[in-house]
């Protein structure tokens, strides 16, 4: 108890963040991370996902309106497509066709560079120390993406929501910042699923404004939370909007997608996501009032992120202050504390001035021809698909293919549909549960998998060349026969 009390002592007596001074930090680090990570081409391609988001933003854009159903796959049929990030994907087509695969990495790479730099700041605001603030931003950046896709939307919209709500329960800021709310998830909203994580927000923090009877907060709370409400309705697809939430949590994804599967606790995985340790260790000694249903909203997303590690981002973003604060108790007076009275020592106006010109010069310059040069037009790696697609387009008259999940994405951008694909990573967002089920039945092997190929007319079997134990089964395979091998694929079709 004694320490405990020594620690909220030292706590208390913390100096407060230089205004100025923080804002310089911040934009200096906001500059030297996106062009910095501009360059991280091949980490923004770690999936196949960029070319599907690209082909839809081209598909509605052509078509003028979101289609309703996928006329991409021979599979889908007339089940209802959700398309949550057709805003986003509108946006990247725009940016593709107009500046490049450029464009897309800047953008992106800025908008990873705000996330960063607002985490940053919620953890200097919350714990008093510019240093703290860079040892919790620096411990979680393994667990942030760095891919080019909309969850980045989720991520920066939790980090900025954070930084708000928490600045208006200190009393930081005032109940008027909360009209920025229900503004933000306008984009959110038509941008990626997690924007019911500001749904979550919201309410947590007015159930605390009702526990320690604020009551003048928990009122404006209320009111942005209606007023959020008609936001989030504010989509192609109103209150239908929640079952394209809820689809993608079916078991059949779980089976595809490698994110959406538990925590792998391997020494690896151990290693590259330390920063649950250092929350672990640091959260039970964070003792200010208005960080407590942070914590328990963090320890809550911890176990999302461990049942699925594609929460992960949510929960360092969420957490980021709660452990701020907490390792703040640990070295109040260490020598890293000299980074926080430096920034109080030169805590003036000019600096920040200076840096708010190198944001806007960053902004304006990293996406252009320009910038492009500098980074020598970095183009991202597209498995060449082109030989496969030149014999099956010759050779294969009405192809009905069961392709490889992450191959079809870079199908349907190269051939727009010409060629159908049986499944895609959309999962159920545009294909119904029974079709992913049975597709894993085939890949895996299990009882009844070629049933199912004649059940749906498969002719021919697309294969990644890595993928050598599906190769392996139809390589001597009667009735199929070993048609073509490209560059990246490998093309089986039935023996008629």
């Amino acid at each position: 108890m004694n320490n405990m009390n020594k620690a909220q002592s030292n706590y208390n007596t913390s100096p407060t963040v230089a205004r100025y001074a923080l804002l310089s930090l911040c934009g200096l680090l906001f500059v030297a991370i996106a062009c910095t990570v501009t360059g991280f081409v091949s980490s923004m391609f770690d999936d196949t996902d960029p070319f599907w988001h690209l082909a839809t933003g081209d598909l509605i854009r052509e078509k003028g309106g979101i289609p309703l159903t996928d006329s991409w796959s021979f599979t889908a049929g007339s089940y209802r497509w959700l398309n949550i990030s057709w805003l986003w994907d509108i946006g990247f087509s725009y940016l593709h066709e107009h500046s490049g695969w450029h464009a897309a990495f800047a953008v992106n790479a800025m908008i990873i560079a705000l996330i960063i730099v607002l985490i940053f700041a919620n953890c200097a605001l919350q714990s008093g120390s510019i240093a703290m603030a860079l040892v919790t931003t620096a411990s979680l950046l393994p667990l942030l993406s760095l891919n080019l896709r909309p969850l980045q939307i989720t991520d920066l919209m939790n980090s900025w929501w954070i930084l708000l709500l928490l600045g208006i329960t200190t009393q930081k800021l005032s109940h008027r910042w909360l009209v920025l709310l229900p503004l933000s998830m306008l984009l959110w909203v038509n941008m990626h699923g997690g924007f019911i994580v500001g749904g979550m927000l919201i309410a947590v923090f007015f159930a605390e404004a009702l526990y320690t009877r604020n009551k003048s907060l928990a009122r404006a709370l209320f009111l942005t939370g209606i007023v959020t409400f008609l936001a989030i309705l504010c989509n192609p697809y109103g209150v239908n909007i929640a079952e394209a939430v809820i689809r993608p949590f079916n078991d059949a994804s779980s089976g595809l997608i490698v994110e959406w599967r538990p925590f792998n606790a391997s020494a690896h995985e151990l290693m590259l996501k330390g920063y649950i340790i250092v929350f672990l260790f640091a959260a039970p000694y964070m003792c200010t009032e208005s960080l407590r249903t942070v914590r328990l909203l963090s320890y809550l997303w911890l176990f999302f992120g461990l049942t699925s590690t594609r929460h992960f981002s949510i929960f360092a973003v969420i957490s980021a202050p709660v452990t701020a604060c907490g390792l703040r108790q640990y070295m109040p007076t260490s020598a890293l504390g000299f980074l926080t009275l430096c920034a109080k020592r030169y805590n003036e106006r000019p600096p920040a001035y200076i840096a708010a010109a190198a944001c806007l010069a960053t902004l304006l310059w990293l996406p252009t021809s320009s910038a492009a040069g500098v980074y020598q037009d970095q183009n991202p790696y597209i498995p060449d698909l082109n030989p496969e697609i030149a014999y099956i387009d010759k050779n294969v008259d009405n192809p009905r293919l069961l392709t490889d999940f992450n191959l079809a994405a870079i199908l349907e951008y190269t051939t727009r549909g010409r060629i159908p694909v049986f499944v895609d990573p959309r999962t159920e967002t545009a294909f119904p549960p029974q079709i992913l089920h049975d597709y894993s039945t085939i890949v895996v092997g299990m009882p009844g998998w070629e049933g199912i190929l004649d059940h749906y007319g498969v002719g021919g079997i697309l294969i990644s060349n890595t993928n050598a134990p599906l190769i392996d089964r139809f390589i001597n395979k009667k009735g199929w026969r070993d048609a073509f091998t490209g560059p990246n694929a490998h093309l089986f079709l039935r023996v008629h």
